[in-house]
């Protein structure tokens, strides 16, 4: 188990755990409760916006009925309370994800701002609330959490009516700049320290935060998302892919290689050649895909070998697909089952 967890689960303050085994026994009533009042608002206020959010969550919560507990059936990964004291009796079902923080993290996107802090506070709570009672550990937390904003996302891209957007060729350019450096520094960092999953998650919060409100780099924000349809998508998603990476691959070379894909194989065929959706099938030209895959496969095969060029293939052959799922989250579950099926 990693030292965070060891650590959290190791202090014991009794009005803490009080609070911890309230949610542990009451967040799903909470949490209804929650859902019963924005139906309540949008039954007074007939927002299309909320209806949109109210239909996204119940989606969410159906879908994560059935598939938390086939996803911790499906890791099979021991709660920390096997090998732990801890402070409520150990649960029979397995401990990855946590069904509390996938719930939750719903939530945290469905909310407006002026309820946002309020329950970010007590979201934060919750994901604590799990290490520190000694049933998850904070891989647990963090997977249920990305589970969460993920399903979320896709279920409300459904529902939300996408305005067709005109490339801005400057904003392009920068948002592209962005998404490679922000590869590079997510390479430094996890080359730098050993534990980097920390810091991304960190980032996650953050810029679920940035989505729900208006700050003195609002017009960065607003350019280098200018095609996003939720406040900070892309962003939110390229982090997420990152931190998919750090849960599911243990191997700093093969970590590197797919934050690499990731950040080069979404950016370099942008500067080749434009999308083309009346392609059909194909979003990419020859042009685009044969850039691609020669950007693509440097740092892979020299880490890798082969390996490498194969992941890199499967890679730039998906993203060159319209298959209607962002590359944020396409390309490195791509370069995780290929990993584990290699």
């Amino acid at each position: 188990m990693d030292p965070l967890s060891i650590r959290i689960s190791s202090i014991n303050i009794n009005e803490l755990t009080l609070i911890s085994v309230f949610i542990d026994e009451y967040l799903y009533l909470i949490l209804l409760f929650l859902f019963s009042f924005l139906f309540y608002k949008y039954h007074k206020s007939k927002s299309k916006e909320l209806e949109i959010r109210i239909k996204t969550l119940a989606v969410c919560l159906v879908l994560f009925l059935f598939l938390v507990p086939a996803l911790k059936s499906l890791f099979n990964y021991e709660r920390p309370c096997e090998i732990l004291n801890s402070k409520i009796e150990c649960k029979e079902d397995k401990s990855f994800p946590s069904g509390h923080a996938s719930f939750a993290s719903l939530f945290l996107l469905a909310l407006d701002s002026y309820y946002f802090v309020a329950y970010f506070l007590f979201f934060v709570l919750v994901i604590f609330s799990r290490v520190y009672l000694g049933v998850h550990s904070f891989y647990d937390v963090v997977f249920g959490t990305v589970l969460g904003v993920i399903f979320y996302l896709v279920v409300y891209s459904f529902f939300v009516t996408k305005k067709v957007v005109k490339i801005r060729e400057r904003a392009e350019f920068w948002r592209q700049v962005f998404h490679l450096g922000f590869g590079i520094f997510a390479i430094f960092f996890v080359l730098v320290f050993e534990l980097p999953i920390y810091l991304f998650f960190a980032i996650l919060i953050c810029l679920i935060f940035l989505s729900k409100f208006d700050l003195f780099f609002e017009d960065l924000i607003r350019d280098l998302g200018y095609r996003d349809f939720y406040k900070c998508y892309g962003a939110i998603l390229y982090v997420v892919g990152i931190i998919l990476i750090l849960l599911f691959v243990k191997e700093k070379e093969y970590i590197v290689s797919f934050i690499y894909i990731l950040a080069v194989c979404d950016t370099v065929p942008n500067f080749f050649e434009k999308v083309k959706k009346e392609r059909g099938f194909f979003k990419r030209g020859i042009t685009g895909i044969f850039a691609n895959f020669i950007f693509t496969m440097f740092i892979p095969v020299f880490l890798l070998g082969e390996e490498g060029m194969l992941f890199s293939l499967v890679c730039v052959a998906l993203e060159g697909m319209d298959l209607k799922i962002d590359d944020n989250i396409l390309i490195p579950t791509a370069c995780i089952l290929a990993k584990n099926l290699i």
